[in-house]
């Protein structure tokens, strides 16, 4: 579904953007007035684009066509019950 590609793509443009920062970092290492500039730095950056990342995940589950949206609106159906967790807040509910 297009949702599911949209989180696992958001996912990894996270850990690529993540990995990228850290081999930043890194370069830095050997310098220590700029190996504590750099990760106060980082901290920063990594919170705002952690929100982001954050953000687009939610606007993706919240979408009125997207599975965990869908399941919640529609409820329980004939006394079955499902458990539907988001993958990454780990929220659930049962339906």
């Amino acid at each position: 579904m297009v949702f599911d590609v949209v989180e696992e793509t958001t996912n990894l443009a996270q850990r690529t953007h993540n990995a990228v920062v850290e081999r930043s970092v890194r370069r830095f290492a050997p310098v220590e007035p700029a190996t504590s500039t750099a990760k106060a730095i980082t901290g920063v950056e990594t919170a705002i684009s952690g929100g982001v990342f954050e953000s687009i995940r939610v606007v993706n589950g919240s979408s009125p066509l997207s599975r965990h949206s869908a399941r919640a609106r529609l409820g329980p159906r004939a006394g079955t019950s499902t458990t539907c967790r988001h993958p990454s807040t780990g929220f659930g509910a049962i339906i």
